[in-house]
């Protein structure tokens, strides 16, 4: 079981440079869970790459509605007065702080991409390369 964040599944759905790795860490382990705020992110992912042009509205729904079959959003998110201590210790954004709790209290990994959560975080955050065996 690992804590995902938006990046990493649209890195598994949307092909670029770090697919085949996300695509290794699910064939790993594909039991992901994030918190609900995951849909919302991984919305704006889409909308972005809708509105680069990078991919059609069509595929983009698509990909929202796999990516979000893919994860087990929890419907219980981690304590709020967690995610404030965590983002007011770290200087991170609420959300960042979000995940990193969430994988904590599931005593998981958060898998994530995000330079500045695998700097602030190493015990909890791991880069998708700290997977391959």
């Amino acid at each position: 079981m690992l804590v995902v964040d938006a990046n990493i599944v649209a890195y598994l759905l949307v092909e670029g440079e770090k697919t085949d790795q996300a695509r290794a860490l699910w064939a790993a382990d594909h039991d992901w869970r994030a918190p609900r705020l995951l849909y919302y992110e991984l919305a704006n992912v889409f909308c972005r790459l809708v509105k680069e042009r990078a991919l059609p509205r069509e595929a983009a729904v698509a990909g929202l509605e796999r990516g979000t079959d893919l994860v087990r959003m929890l419907a219980e998110g981690p304590p709020g007065a967690r995610i404030l201590e965590i983002a007011s210790k770290l200087g991170l954004s609420a959300y960042d702080a979000c995940y990193l709790a969430t994988a904590e209290r599931l005593r998981v990994p958060l898998a994530t991409e995000d330079s500045r959560l695998l700097r602030l975080a190493p015990e909890i955050a791991r880069s998708l390369s700290s997977f391959e065996s």
